[in-house]
C-alpha cells in the first residue's frame, strides 16, 4: 500500500470522526472549559493585584500619618526652645552669669522642661559647656557635650534643630533626641538652649499602629537608629552605626519607597525637617 493511500486513509478517519455526533459538542465543552479557565486566572491575577495595591494603599495612608504627627511634634518641640532661647534670664545666663541670673534661668529651665514633659533642659555656651542645667545636678555643670549631634546640628544651621538618638547624662539615662535652638544677643550667637525629648510619643504612635491589622511603624533618627526599638549606644551615650535596610537608606535620602521585602508590604519615606 503506497504513503499516498495511507495518507489519505489517515484524513479520512479524522474527517469522520469530526463527523460524529459527540464531536462538536465535546469540542465546545472543552472550548468553553479552557475559555473559563484563562477567564478565572485572569480574575484571580488582577483579585490579587487590587488586594495588594489596596494593602500597600493602606500601609502608606499609615506612613503619612505617622509622619504628620512627627513633623507636628517635632514643630511644637523646636517652636517652644526657639522661644525660650529669645528670654532674658537665659541670655543672661551667657552674658552676664551671675548667682542671680543663673538661679533665674534655673527657674525658665524647669518651666521649659515641664511645659514638654522633658527629663531636662539645658544651657550651653559656644564650647558646648552646660551653664544651667534643669533639675539640678552640679556635678555636670561646666561638662562639655561639643560632641552631642544637637549641638553640631544648631552651631551648623543657625536654626532650631532635632538631633539624632543618643542616651542622655541626665539622672536615669534616658533615651532621648535633644531639641535645640541657638542663643542670641542682638546678632551675636552666645550659646545654646536644648530640651530632651523622651520619644515615649513617638514609641506610642508605633505601638498604636500595630493593632490596625498587622501594620507596624518603625522610626529612625537620621542617621538611620531606630527610636522606636533598642539604640545601640557606646560609653558616652552616643549612637553606634547601625546596619541600614535599603528602604531606610532611600527614606533617607528623600526618596519615598513602596515595595514587598521578604513577603511584606514596606512603605519608607522621609520626615520633613526630620530626616
Amino acid at each position: 500500500m503506497s504513503a499516498r493511500s495511507r495518507g489519505v486513509r489517515a484524513g479520512s478517519a479524522v474527517s469522520s470522526w469530526v463527523r460524529h455526533p459527540v464531536a462538536v459538542p465535546l469540542g465546545a465543552a472543552l472550548l468553553s472549559v479552557a475559555l473559563l479557565g484563562g477567564v478565572g486566572w485572569v480574575a484571580q491575577v488582577e483579585a490579587t493585584r487590587t488586594v495588594q495595591s489596596n494593602a500597600q494603599a493602606g500601609v502608606r495612608s499609615n506612613r503619612e500619618a505617622a509622619v504628620r504627627a512627627l513633623v507636628r511634634q517635632a514643630d511644637e518641640f523646636k517652636l517652644t526652645v526657639a522661644t525660650w532661647a529669645t528670654t532674658r534670664p537665659v541670655i543672661a545666663s551667657l552674658t552676664a552669669p551671675t548667682a542671680t541670673t543663673l538661679a533665674a534661668v534655673q527657674d525658665q529651665l524647669s518651666t521649659l522642661a515641664r511645659s514638654k514633659g522633658a527629663p531636662s533642659a539645658f544651657v550651653t555656651d559656644l564650647d558646648g559647656r552646660i551653664v544651667a542645667f534643669y533639675p539640678s545636678q552640679p556635678e555636670i555643670i561646666g561638662e562639655q557635650f561639643s560632641y552631642r549631634d544637637w549641638f553640631i546640628g544648631v552651631l551648623r544651621t543657625n536654626n532650631p534643630y532635632v538631633s539624632e538618638g543618643y542616651r542622655t547624662a541626665t539622672t536615669g539615662h534616658p533615651m532621648v533626641v535633644g531639641v535645640a535652638a541657638p542663643v542670641f544677643q542682638e546678632s551675636r550667637r552666645v550659646g545654646v538652649v536644648t530640651v530632651l525629648w523622651r520619644l515615649d510619643s513617638v514609641r506610642q504612635l508605633s505601638q498604636s499602629a500595630r493593632a490596625d491589622d498587622g501594620v507596624t511603624i518603625s522610626v529612625t533618627d537620621q542617621v538611620g537608629q531606630p527610636l522606636t526599638g533598642i539604640l545601640s549606644v557606646d560609653d558616652r551615650g552616643q549612637p553606634r552605626a547601625a546596619p541600614l535596610a535599603a528602604t531606610t537608606r532611600q527614606a533617607l535620602a528623600g526618596r519615598s519607597v513602596d515595595t514587598i521585602v521578604d513577603g511584606m508590604l514596606v512603605s519608607a519615606g522621609p520626615v520633613p525637617g526630620l530626616g
